[in-house]
């Protein structure tokens, strides 16, 4: 059994090849065990990339079948061979040296503190800012959204309601009593809707504020409109971000805080999302689209 040792997966998607093989220089030697899941076919630019990182693992899948079942295939491997922990993540991040053994040392001391905690994760900004901007942690309190502070008791962690796919440190005993990433998502919100079932299902999610990580958290740089910052997507992206928000709003582990708060920013994106993104057009089309299926439920790969 692999006690205490850390596996990652990362789910790839013809991903950008300098910022890919900077990923796996900063995560191959802190982890025991690398697993790349390859939804994009494209074996021929990978496979060369890794013989720098021998003990890797390398799984092409014959077609793009969604964040969820990259994930749930990385489990399955990781699990089979007795990891007890998971660190997931992103094709587009570069992990900070040492931050898969603090985030270890966080599980552990929560552990010994009697917390069940389902994953960790840093702070993160994006790679691509001259000036380090950090996103918030965000945490339901008393029926209102508040941006959390640290929680000086346990070591500077904010406890949140949801953390991003790149860069958590997950106890596989979450997985492993069932609760797996939904596949039907396909991408948007595979992350937070399950970080919201681990909640309802009694576990805790916590962002340590001493870890930074780099990551690219969309398309292109972020726009200000209004004093407020837009991130910038494709309009397929778009479609899958209405699509599952709004379903994500149906389920009945999220609170009526959290919809309130995200139907507000769909439709107020709704209108400014076309002057951030490069096709405009296609994006309004596509926010429609998905906002039909959001309200019918049609899920999966579009």
């Amino acid at each position: 059994m692999n006690e205490g040792k850390v596996a990652a997966v990362v789910v790839l998607y013809k991903p950008n090849h300098e910022i890919f093989r900077r990923l796996l220089e900063s995560i191959y030697e802190q982890v025991d065990l690398l697993i790349l899941i390859d939804n994009g076919q494209d074996a021929d630019r990978i496979l060369p990339l890794l013989e720098l990182f021998p003990t890797s693992q390398y799984h092409e899948l014959k077609k793009n079948y969604g964040l969820g079942y990259a994930l749930n295939l990385g489990f399955s491997l990781a699990s089979a061979l007795g990891f007890k922990y998971v660190a997931t993540f992103d094709q587009d991040s570069i992990a900070s040296s040492g931050m898969i053994d603090a985030l270890l040392q966080s599980q552990i001391n929560l552990k010994k503190a009697g917390i069940k905690c389902a994953a960790l994760s840093p702070i993160f900004y994006d790679l691509r800012e001259k000036i380090k901007s950090f996103f918030p942690v965000y945490r339901e309190v008393n029926g209102k959204i508040i941006v959390n502070t640290p929680c000086t008791q346990i070591n500077n962690l904010l406890e949140a309601d949801y953390l991003i796919t790149s860069g958590m440190l997950i106890d596989v005993q979450a997985w492993n009593e069932g609760i797996k990433f939904n596949e039907d998502f396909f991408v948007d919100y595979t992350d937070i809707e399950w970080c919201f079932r681990c909640r309802s299902m009694g576990y805790q999610l916590y962002a340590n504020s001493e870890i930074e990580m780099g990551h690219t958290l969309s398309d292109n740089f972020r726009k200000p409109i209004l004093g407020l910052n837009f991130l910038q997507y494709s309009p397929i992206r778009r479609y899958y971000f209405y699509r599952n928000v709004l379903y994500f709003c149906k389920l009945n582990f999220v609170s009526l805080a959290w919809k309130k708060r995200l139907l507000k920013s769909l439709a107020i994106k709704f209108f400014l999302n076309p002057l951030v993104d490069q096709s405009p057009w296609g994006s309004l089309k596509m926010m429609g689209r998905g906002i039909f299926d959001g309200i019918l439920g049609r899920l999966g790969p579009r």
